[in-house]
């Protein structure tokens, strides 16, 4: 087996990852556009509809990660010497 076809499953995860955060960036982009001063109603209407929908097809390619949990802080604990 070469290299290239070694790192094939990398390159597949990178391409998913790199579609879904496309997708989260246009329905972002929607929704800001949607919320300016002025926007048409129905420019409104169609950016919340397709939003959601950018949000769910990007969910489905990769789910959005967990926000990363911080580790326990560790300080020294008072004692009591006496």
């Amino acid at each position: 087996d070469s290299a290239l076809r070694q790192r094939l499953p990398m390159l597949a995860t990178l391409s998913r990852r790199f579609g879904a955060t496309l997708l989260r960036r246009v329905a972002a982009r929607l929704e800001a556009d949607a919320a300016a001063p002025g926007a048409p109603e129905l420019a409104r209407s169609v950016a919340s509809t397709a939003a959601t929908a950018e949000r769910s097809l990007a969910d489905l390619i990769e789910p959005p990660q967990p926000p990363p949990v911080a580790a326990p802080t560790t300080e020294p604990q008072a004692t009591n010497s006496k």
